[in-house]
């Protein structure tokens, strides 16, 4: 369990992405696991490396526990961006559907049982 020792913020990040696929519609989870893959590619990999490396070897400090996780910060962040963008849109979408629900209980309360509906 070295990566939890070394980084502990980044075993919760993977803890809350995962978490988040109970909540998120599954189309928002395929896209973010999606994105997530392909935003920590080779050629990220290799310039994110390399600044890493030159950050840290330029502040004098040791490259295997400050430079650590810097790949899965990448890998992360578009995971849980588009989970969240998910979780606002089922938020917004349970919020509309009752907005609608209500304007149709408004409507037919208005309307007499007598009257003919033409459709």
């Amino acid at each position: 369990m070295r990566v939890i020792a070394i980084c502990p913020c980044q075993s919760s990040k993977f803890a809350d992405a995962l978490g988040a696929t109970l909540f998120v519609p599954k189309i928002f989870t395929a896209i973010a696991f999606d994105s997530g893959g392909v935003a920590s590619g080779p050629m990220t990999a290799t310039f994110l490396l390399s600044f890493a490396i030159g950050a840290c070897m330029s502040v004098g400090g040791n490259i295997v526990t400050d430079a650590f996780g810097i790949v899965a910060m990448v890998a992360m962040t578009p995971l849980i961006t588009i989970q969240i963008l998910g979780l606002v849109y089922q938020i917004r979408s349970r919020h509309s559907e009752k907005a609608e629900r209500e304007a149709g209980a408004d409507i037919l309360s208005q309307i007499s049982d007598d009257e003919i509906i033409e459709l």
